[in-house]
């Protein structure tokens, strides 16, 4: 015998309009949320959205094709999706107000920002220069362009990279497990054929109370996982680029930028040994991942790690590093306790700068610039090089190879009145030439 179950329609009636009324209030949520930060940025910024999707069974909401337009520039950002999750469904229903702590947080939580597109255009590109100098104003340092650090970036350099625009992706979530009193926090943050950063944050013996009050006093340090990738295409453009601006090769820039990086370090009291220095030369070479593993035999209190020495702290941490993923045995470096000290109770004044402390001088050198032929094969590893393009039966292109799309190389020729962009059929090349540039000192 077969028994079968039957829901009145009544029932199934019910439910549809109850689910059909939740997944309204959800949106009239979100869409309020909407027009509020429209109305609040209105004096900075306009910003529209193309709509808004809901998923009540998963909990969570989403905002489609948001485009942002600062006052002050004609470009715009764009943001394809922002989705918001959690496990609190009541919440996104009502809003729930977790900052002001008038509530307990979800124990699950995360937010996304996919395809956020950012512009490099001149306006932009200037903006964005002035601002990053002047907060090294404030900070009582000289300017930091691009090329004077690690992986320092300027969007002046971007765009010689052959950059447009950026595309960025960031992810950020929590996870509370409250059996086992555990945290779990990760961020991951990527910018499209440049790099990505990826980290995640364990803390145990959190209990419910001390995550509502945001008291994170019992809380452990128990596990840091952090990778950062920089995929070798870009890492050898940048490389060659930035020797180009220095009148470098590639080498005495990569050496000289891992000395002022070392410099950098004792500056504050910390020298690397010789398996770390290793470690880093490596990387600035082959580039891939980085991965930096912290992980204690046992967690350690917030109070703990604020009692004992550096170098006892990193010994208590169990520290680990992996260059892709190959591990590092010799992790030695020092610390300079006295120089420690002396930064901590004599900080450098703010807004002041001492050219006299500045790196010396580099010994006078003759440039000298002159063109290469290339093979075709290799057009693609010379993004942001100057280049000479014969193509069949016409003019020769001379200029700066921004990109390669569509089937196209793309030469950007600077003038008196700005750039002429000219496009160039790959199959229609005939031959290349590339700039390389020497230095010979003075005698």
């Amino acid at each position: 015998m077969r028994l079968k179950l039957r829901v009145p329609l009544f029932v199934l009636i019910g439910i549809a309009i109850v689910y059909g009324a939740a997944k309204g209030a959800m949106y009239l949520r979100v869409k309020s949320t909407m027009d509020d930060l429209v109305q609040q940025a209105s004096a900075q910024a306009e910003i529209t959205y193309q709509g808004i999707g809901t998923d009540l069974i998963n909990g969570a909401a989403s905002v489609e094709g948001i485009e942002v337009r600062p006052l002050q520039f004609e470009q715009s950002v764009f943001i394809e999706q922002v989705r918001f999750a959690s496990d609190d469904r009541w919440a996104l229903l009502t809003g729930a107000d977790w900052q002001s702590r008038q509530q307990p947080p979800p124990a699950q939580m995360s937010l996304s920002l996919i395809g956020i597109r950012l512009p490099l255009d001149a306006a932009m590109l200037e903006t964005l220069q002035q601002q990053a100098d002047a907060q090294a104003a404030l900070s009582g340092q000289p300017p930091l362009h691009a090329c004077d650090g690690g992986m320092n970036l300027d969007p002046q350099l971007l765009s010689e990279l052959g950059f447009e625009e950026l595309t960025v992706d960031v992810d950020l979530d929590y996870r509370f497990n409250e059996l086992a009193e555990r945290l779990t926090a990760n961020m991951a943050f990527d910018v499209h054929n440049m790099q990505s950063v990826q980290m995640s944050v364990e803390f145990d013996g959190l209990i419910p109370q001390d995550l509502h009050s945001g008291d994170a006093a019992r809380a452990g340090l128990a596990d840091i996982d952090m990778r950062i990738t920089v995929p070798r295409s870009f890492g050898d453009r940048y490389m060659k680029q930035c020797a180009k601006r220095k009148q470098q090769t590639v080498d005495s820039y990569r050496e000289a930028l891992l000395q002022r990086m070392f410099a950098d370090l004792q500056q504050v009291g910390v020298t690397l040994g010789t398996g770390l220095q290793q470690a880093m030369s490596d990387y600035y070479r082959d580039w891939g991942e980085m991965r930096v593993r912290v992980h204690p035999d046992k967690p350690l209190g917030m109070l703990q790690m604020m009692s004992v020495t550096p170098d006892r702290l990193i010994d208590m941490l169990g520290v680990s590093l992996f260059i892709n993923q190959a591990p590092v045995a010799d992790l030695d470096f020092s610390f300079d306790m006295q120089q420690l000290a002396r930064l901590q109770s004599d900080p450098a004044p703010q807004g002041e700068y001492d050219p006299l402390a500045a790196p010396p001088l580099p010994k006078r050198v003759r440039i000298i610039r002159r063109y290469e032929t290339v093979p075709l094969g290799l057009l693609d590893q010379q993004i942001g090089e100057a280049v000479k393009i014969q193509p069949f039966g016409q003019p020769l292109r001379e200029g700066t190879l921004v990109a390669i799309r569509d089937g196209e190389a793309v030469v950007e020729q600077r003038t008196h009145g700005g750039s002429v962009t000219s496009y160039v059929r790959l199959d229609d090349i005939e031959s290349l030439q590339v700039q390389r540039v020497e230095q010979k000192p003075l005698q």
